[in-house]
């Protein structure tokens, strides 16, 4: 049961994505921090259950080439500490923990430290594409890191795409260009999601039927057109099947990017 619960909340962490403008530099060395708190709800035999947790993401990202078109960067996933509160019990994930590295029960969780990843960013295409179990993922990470406007673009300018995938998961995104000053341009990003599939957490196949939605406040340096801080709130509920079991799930959530 606890094994469920955990396999459940571990896949409600969530990441956010999307790429167009940047004049950062070949070789840039970028360093994130991704904080994360939300309750999630887990529903079962007519018993609702809450567990708060906290993530911290650290990730070290390079420049290796742009060429106007293409932004390639390097990306690491260097630390994830997560603690969750379940049954009156705390939880705790530290990739700095040998043990916890050497667990296969948190193999999916950790299975992105300290493995380089190449990413290409297409600018001006949408990389909208979350996933409920690959929070904290550096290369996802990487794809919000850069302004989805022209930085000349007037305040109040409005994108908006969609991206569907191949498991009938769809998300629907649109940014707005809300301020621009000299030394700041901020964009609100919303996006709603319908998640599908048969996910790999905890070992266990789980089939997620989720509805999500996020609202987040991006501000980019005008000069380089990199992220300096996210903040985002996320909402999700929906259904993980496993193990036989059908397990209502909602979650609410914020985070913060602070890019150095």
């Amino acid at each position: 049961m606890k094994k469920i619960i955990l396999c459940a909340a571990i896949g409600m962490i969530v990441v956010f994505a999307n790429a167009q403008t940047t004049n950062v530099a070949v070789g840039k060395k970028i360093q994130t921090i991704v904080t994360d708190q939300k309750t999630i709800t887990v529903s079962q035999m007519g018993q609702d259950m809450e567990m708060p947790s906290t993530s911290e993401l650290y990730s070290d990202l390079v420049v290796k080439s742009s060429d106007g078109k293409k932004i390639v960067l390097t990306a690491t996933l260097t630390r994830i500490k997560i603690a969750i509160t379940m049954m009156g019990q705390e939880i705790k994930i530290d990739s700095d923990d040998s043990a916890i590295m050497a667990d296969p029960k948190y193999a999916t969780v950790i299975k992105d430290v300290n493995k380089p990843a190449d990413v290409t960013i297409e600018l001006g295409k949408s990389h909208e594409n979350q996933d409920i179990e690959t929070a904290g993922n550096s290369e996802n990470l990487a794809l919000v890191l850069f302004l989805p406007f022209d930085i000349n673009a007037k305040v109040g300018t409005s994108i908006s795409d969609s991206v569907s995938k191949d498991d009938s998961s769809k998300f629907v995104n649109v940014y707005t260009l809300t301020e621009s000053t000299k030394n700041e341009i901020t964009v609100t990003a919303t996006s709603t999601a319908t998640l599908l599939g048969t996910k790999q957490q905890m070992g266990m196949d789980v089939k997620q039927n989720m509805q999500m939605s996020t609202s987040s406040t991006r501000i980019y340096d005008p000069v380089t057109g990199l992220l300096k801080l996210e903040t985002k709130t996320t909402k999700a509920s929906g259904t993980n099947e496993m193990q036989g079991m059908s397990i209502p799930v909602s979650m609410k959530g914020t985070t913060s990017t602070i890019v150095k």
